[in-house]
C-alpha cells in the first residue's frame, strides 16, 4: 500500500527547509544566554556552598545515610547529582538510589579528582583553594545543565504557543485544559486518567474542529492534540533539537516511538505530526517522512495551514521524495 505524508517535502524542500532552522538557531545565539548562564552559575554556586558546607565538605555524608530525607536538607539532592563522576540523569539516580540509598549513590560516584580529600581514610581536611575549585565546577556543570534544559522548554512552550495560534487562524477552536477536565469527568469511567484520549471517547472529549493543550493520548502525552473535521486525530509533537545526534531522541525515537504506539490503538484514525526547529539530521528527516510522520518546520507554519485548509488529506508528491 502506497503511503504519501503530507507535506510530501521532496529531499531538495527539506533541504532547503532545514538549512533555515539551522540558521535561525545559530542565530538564536546571543550575548544574552551568557549573561543568563551567569546569572545562573551565581545560584548554583550559592547552593553547592551550602552543601558542602551543612556536610562538613561531604564528609559528614559517610555517617549520616538519612542526611536527604530531613526536610531542611532535601533542596539540596539537586546540587548533589552534579558532583558525581559520570554525571548521572535524574531518572538514573533515582534507580540506583532505590539499591543504595541517595548518599551511598552519590558516595560511590563521587568525582575523586574533584573532591580528592575524600578519597582519604578517614577523610582528609580539604584546602580552601580545593573547597573553592569544586564548588566552581560542580557549579558551572548543574549551571550549564539548568540553561539547556530552560532553553528547550522554553523553545517548546513558544512552539506549542505558535502551534495554538495558527490552529486558530486556520479556524479549529481551542478547548480549554478547564473546559476538557469537565468533558472528561462527564464520562465517567468510561475516562481512565493514565490513558486519557482513547478511540471509545475521542468523539466526547473533543469535536470536530477541536483541539487542546497538551493530554494523555492511549497512555502516552501529546503536545496538541486536534481532532481534524475529517474526524482524523491529530497528535502534534513540538520538537527542539541542538544537534544533529540529538534529532535522533527528538524526532525518531520519542516521536516516532508514539506515533507507532497511537498507530497501534488508533489504526488509520490518527496521524501524527511533529512541528519542529533546531538542528536535525537530513537522514532522521527522511527516515521519520518515510515512516509516515507529518514534518512541519516552525519558522513556516503556513505548511501546517495548507494541511488544515486541505481538510488533512495529503497532497502529490512533487519529484524527489520517497514513498513508503
Amino acid at each position: 500500500m502506497t503511503h504519501v505524508p503530507f507535506p510530501f517535502w521532496s529531499e531538495a524542500e527539506l533541504a532547503e527547509r532545514r538549512e533555515r532552522s539551522i540558521e535561525l538557531f545559530v542565530a538564536s545565539w546571543g550575548r544574552g544566554l551568557q549573561d543568563e548562564y551567569i546569572e545562573l552559575k551565581a545560584r548554583c554556586t550559592q547552593a553547592v556552598s551550602q552543601l558542602l558546607a551543612r556536610t562538613d565538605n561531604l564528609r559528614a555524608l559517610r555517617a549520616d545515610p538519612a542526611f536527604f530525607t530531613r526536610p531542611e536538607n532535601r533542596t539540596l539532592l539537586a546540587p548533589a547529582r552534579f558532583i558525581t563522576v559520570p554525571q548521572l540523569s535524574e531518572d538514573n539516580f533515582k534507580v540506583i538510589a532505590r539499591t543504595l540509598g541517595p548518599v551511598e549513590t552519590l558516595l560511590a560516584f563521587l568525582g575523586r579528582e574533584r573532591f580528592p580529600w575524600m578519597a582519604e581514610d578517614p577523610p582528609g581536611d580539604p584546602t580552601p583553594e580545593l573547597i573553592q575549585r569544586a564548588v566552581d565546577v560542580t557549579a558551572e556543570l548543574w549551571a550549564i545543565q539548568q540553561q539547556g534544559t530552560s532553553q528547550r522548554m522554553e523553545s517548546s512552550r513558544a512552539q506549542e504557543k505558535a502551534v495554538r495560534a495558527q490552529l486558530t487562524a486556520s479556524g479549529l477552536t481551542f478547548v480549554s485544559p478547564a473546559e476538557f477536565g469537565k468533558r472528561s469527568q462527564s464520562l465517567g469511567p468510561r475516562y481512565v486518567q493514565s490513558l486519557g484520549i482513547v478511540p471509545a471517547n475521542v468523539r466526547d472529549l473533543l469535536g470536530l474542529g477541536e483541539f487542546t493543550t497538551e493530554q494523555l493520548v492511549a497512555g502516552h502525552k501529546s503536545d496538541v492534540p486536534v481532532l481534524l473535521r475529517s474526524g482524523v486525530l491529530l497528535t502534534i509533537e513540538c520538537k527542539v533539537s541542538n544537534s544533529a545526534t540529538n534529532s535522533y531522541k527528538r524526532l525518531i525515537r520519542e516521536t516516532d516511538g508514539k506515533r507507532r504506539a497511537w498507530r497501534e490503538q488508533f489504526g488509520g484514525g490518527v496521524q501524527t505530526a511533529a512541528v519542529i526547529s533546531g538542528v536535525y539530521s537530513a537522514k532522521n528527516l527522511l527516515d521519520a517522512q518515510g515512516q509516515g510522520m507529518l514534518i512541519f518546520f516552525d519558522h513556516d507554519l503556513g505548511a501546517l495551514d495548507a494541511f488544515l485548509q486541505a481538510g488533512g488529506v495529503p497532497r502529490e508528491p512533487r519529484g524527489g521524495g520517497q514513498q513508503q
